[in-house]
């Protein structure tokens, strides 16, 4: 074989490569979005309600960015981890801090200092696609949701989810 076949030949096998790892990445949501948000711990742990277009009344952190929640978690249990972590960073606080703002909010231990936040048991999370207030990119991908509520007059926030599967 000539040095020019087997330099294509590698370059053909890189770009193989490079095309299943970007596959893997997007079947598990690892992609990175372009623009890369980080979400620091909160200080006050604010969850709000706020009307989004195309999806009502939703649950927002403080500074008006759509929370979401993620299938695979459990009660008071996080399955993301990692690269999931770094796309869709968990809303966290101080270990003394209670979060507030809704009705149903709770924290467990996400690490030695940190504790995520929680609605009804279900761990929250951003997402690092949406770059502004009232943004929800992330719904519906990689089996993450965005927290869509009905508040009746007096009553606490009820949850519902939108998308095809995932649900309370």
């Amino acid at each position: 074989m000539s040095a020019q076949r087997r330099l294509v030949s590698r370059f053909a096998l890189v770009g193989v490569v490079a095309i299943s790892s970007l596959a893997i990445a997007s079947v598990s949501g690892a992609t990175k979005p372009t623009k890369k948000t980080h979400v620091a711990p909160s200080s006050t742990g604010v969850v709000k309600v706020a009307t989004v277009s195309g999806f009502g009344r939703v649950l927002t952190t403080s500074s008006g960015m759509a929370l979401y929640t993620y299938g695979p978690d459990k009660k008071n249990h996080s399955a993301c981890t990692g690269a999931c972590a770094t796309a869709w960073p968990p809303l966290t606080v101080g270990a003394k801090v209670r979060p507030k703002g809704v009705t149903g909010l709770g924290t467990f231990r996400r690490s030695a200092t940190l504790f995520q936040v929680t609605y009804r048991g279900r761990p929250l999370y951003t997402y690092v696609g949406d770059t502004s207030a009232g943004s929800v990119t992330g719904n519906g991908v990689a089996n993450f949701k965005v927290v869509v509520v009905k508040v009746s007059k007096g009553h606490s926030p009820t949850t519902t989810t939108t998308g095809a599967t995932g649900g309370y």
